[in-house]
């Protein structure tokens, strides 16, 4: 990144630049160069220009140059430039483990990067996984990026994020081509995804994770806006191998036998308790049934208490049937 330093009063296209990336890369501009001009408060592109003359003050890290055309008016507090023969054309970063202690796991500035196959854990106090922040705008390009089969767990504020959109003079996105896919998110209550202004965005295959729980619905955990041509898609919940809803059984047909009487195997409670009673005849337990009503008529009437003809038919049964042992103390007064 370049910040202007001062523009000619009698040469729009002459200019100095000054730059901190050459404390670190010591790299110098070059005729033939093309300079992208972004002005940060807009957030738009001024143009983009040849550089035709160069000369490099090596003491200072200056450039003073001259550029092939002349842009539109330049506020040299606010207008950056990125040289864009700089970029890298291939870039791939594979299988590594990150554990980043303070901030970022990685700070992008690369422009065509593969970024597969690595953990990345930011459980030691880590902010953000992959920040491309400074990949949009006046730090770097962000066009064909892919972030695929990585593990990112634990960040406190994004597993991935990108939010310095950039527009050319014709309100176009600056970054394009960016896809996430096959990835798994490790989340808690942070975002996984955090998305502004790309040009052509994929995200598909994705499997979303919360306290080792499957999330059916990851539309909680990633936030984009402000975006051109997306493309999404979710691994459906069965696949996923997510927890399902208990779906209803059907209801039998009418006609149908119903299973022999058991007092233990029917009820709200039946469902959370196995009956351990044998299955009896149908037709002796309809029998104990006949028998027990007309008992409760015969009680109604007054004769609670007395022996009757059904309830000796139903002690008789109750030393064949096991389903009326309990029935059988009630009905001598044994609780």
């Amino acid at each position: 990144m370049e910040r202007i330093v001062e523009v000619s009063k009698d040469d729009p296209t002459t200019m100095t630049l000054t730059t901190t990336d050459n404390r670190y890369y010591y790299y110098t501009i070059r005729k033939g160069d093309l300079l992208q001009f972004l002005d940060t408060k807009t957030k738009y592109e001024v143009g983009i220009a040849t550089v035709k003359q160069v000369e490099y003050d090596t003491r200072r890290r200056r450039h003073r140059i001259v550029i092939d055309r002349e842009l539109p008016a330049i506020d040299p507090a606010t207008v950056r430039v990125l040289n864009l023969n700089q970029m890298t054309s291939t870039t791939a970063i594979n299988n590594n483990v990150m554990r980043p202690y303070m901030r970022n796991a990685m700070l992008v500035r690369a422009e065509y990067m593969t970024i597969d196959g690595n953990n990345l854990d930011g459980s030691h106090g880590g902010v953000m996984g992959l920040n491309f922040t400074y990949s949009m705008g006046e730090s770097a390009r962000l066009r064909g990026i892919s972030v695929s089969n990585n593990t990112i767990a634990g960040f406190q504020r994004s597993g991935i994020i990108a939010t310095n959109a950039y527009r050319d003079r014709e309100g176009v996105l600056d970054a394009r081509d960016f896809s996430i896919t096959d990835n798994v998110f490790q989340i808690g209550s942070n975002q996984a995804i955090w998305i502004r202004g790309v040009n052509g965005l994929s995200i598909s295959g994705n499997r979303f994770m919360n306290d080792d729980r499957k999330v059916v619905d990851p539309s909680t955990f990633t936030d984009i806006n402000g975006c051109v041509d997306v493309k999404t898609r979710t691994i459906p919940a069965e696949q996923d191998g997510a927890e399902q809803p208990a779906t209803v059984p059907e209801s039998k047909p009418k006609g149908e036998k119903k299973p022999p009487f058991s007092p233990r195997s029917s009820g709200p409670r039946a469902a959370s308790r196995p009956s351990r009673q044998k299955q009896i005849p149908s037709s002796t337990c309809q029998g104990i049934a006949r028998a027990g009503a007309t008992k409760e008529r015969r009680n109604n009437q007054g004769r609670r208490g007395k022996p009757c003809g059904p309830q000796r038919i139903k002690i008789f049964l109750s030393s064949t049937c096991p389903c009326l042992r309990k029935t059988n103390k009630k009905l001598h007064g044994r609780a």
